[in-house]
């Protein structure tokens, strides 16, 4: 049986108006804040232009617990590996601020821009930062070309390369407060993907983060080897009825630098599996870098249980473990790593979420512990987060 029925687009209140561009965005806005509790995102129609309007907030409370680094000293997640006694021991902020516009012309060209405001009020080196600048998080324009039982996509601008399911997969739709761990990519580039009945591949070629000069080159195929078990990539369906899975494989390659900057080639594969109650994923990341010979892997492993109320919530108990290794020849030290990163070493991760309006309105609580691989250093961060996001 399909599992497509089971991921139906979440609800939207639509706005029609023949005003300009600036009175829609206003009225958008205005309904916005008139709507309160009930806000949805917003469209507009003006022909063959179509405009819709999205926010994500996610408010956050964070408290890191049994910090110590390589040498068994108290220590702070804000600055790992240095000696901390009087550390803060919880935190308030907002994970994610974003607001985002995304439309298309007669069908067949599509556009998209997402601004970032995250890590307002985030403990970074001892104080909380009061305010988050703005910047451009996503950008791009993109055109379909259809043949028979295809669709060839050409995107051009600042995107998510398609690279790493971990790094692919929204922020939204996550299991736990902390995403899975993974090395995508994102710049400015060119990307082409082929979109068929039973696979999905795609090519980017984009600059490297801090030198124009180095490329990231990029390659993967997705596949539910079958129709009827075709499914989008989500951490949580929600408990929806029905089977379907998704296997990825990927190849990415960053060329080296005249500035010294070390390249790498790394490869991949994901799977994502719904049956029922349970959506699982299992993700495993190896890298190799040209210069220095190290070799790193990451392997994780997650599932959420998801019980369906008779109110319309839904309450989902998760579990992951993860393990990676970034080779000792890498000289990486075995300290925490700040935040929701993780150094080599253990780590374990148990929460619950409960979804008032699917993924657009949901409350998740986290506890993740991680111990080194060698050395003393461990951490233990508990997290509580709301997400709005419609």
């Amino acid at each position: 049986m399909s599992l497509t029925p089971c991921f139906p687009k979440e609800k939207r209140m639509s706005i029609r108006t023949g005003a300009s561009a600036l009175g829609m965005a206003a009225a958008i806005a205005a309904g916005s804040f008139a709507a309160g509790p009930q806000l949805a995102a917003s469209e507009v129609e003006k022909g063959d232009l179509k405009i819709k309007f999205g926010l994500r907030l996610q408010g956050r409370i964070e408290s890191a617990f049994g910090v110590k680094n390589a040498a068994n000293q108290n220590s702070d997640i804000a600055a790992p590996a240095v000696a901390q006694d009087d550390r803060q021991d919880v935190d308030f902020y907002f994970r994610r601020i974003r607001f985002n516009m995304g439309g298309s012309w007669k069908n067949d060209t599509f556009f998209y821009l997402n601004l970032r405001m995250d890590g307002l009020g985030q403990h970074t080196t001892g104080f909380g930062s009061e305010s988050a600048n703005p910047s451009v998080h996503d950008a791009w324009v993109g055109h379909h070309i259809k043949t028979e039982g295809m669709t060839h996509t050409i995107r051009f601008g600042r995107q998510a390369q398609f690279f790493n399911g971990a790094a692919l997969d929204s922020s939204a739709r996550t299991l736990f407060p902390n995403g899975r761990p993974g090395s995508g990519h994102k710049n400015i580039g060119l990307a082409y993907k082929l979109t068929a009945p039973v696979f999905t591949a795609g090519l980017d070629v984009q600059n490297s983060v801090g030198d124009s000069r180095e490329w990231v080159i990029s390659a993967r195929v997705e596949t539910s080897l079958t129709e009827d078990m075709k499914m989008r990539r989500t951490e949580s369906a929600l408990g929806k009825e029905g089977f379907g899975h998704v296997l990825g494989v990927d190849v990415a390659h960053l060329t080296n630098s005249v500035t010294g900057n070390e390249g790498w080639t790394q490869f991949g594969i994901d799977y994502n599996i719904h049956f029922n109650a349970i959506t699982a994923v299992l993700d495993f990341y190896y890298r190799t870098f040209d210069v220095s010979d190290a070799d790193t892997f990451t392997i994780s492993a997650q599932a959420g249980y998801a019980i369906p109320m008779d109110n319309g919530m839904v309450v989902e108990p998760a579990l992951r473990i993860i393990y990676r290794d970034n080779d000792d020849a890498s000289g990486v030290n075995q300290n925490p790593a700040a935040f929701e990163g993780i150094n080599q070493g253990l780590q374990i991760d148990a929460g619950v979420n409960l979804y008032v309006n699917g993924h657009n309105n949901k409350f998740q609580f986290g506890i993740s512990h991680w111990t080194a691989d060698s050395g003393d250093g461990q951490k233990t961060v508990a997290r509580l987060q709301h997400q709005i996001n419609f």
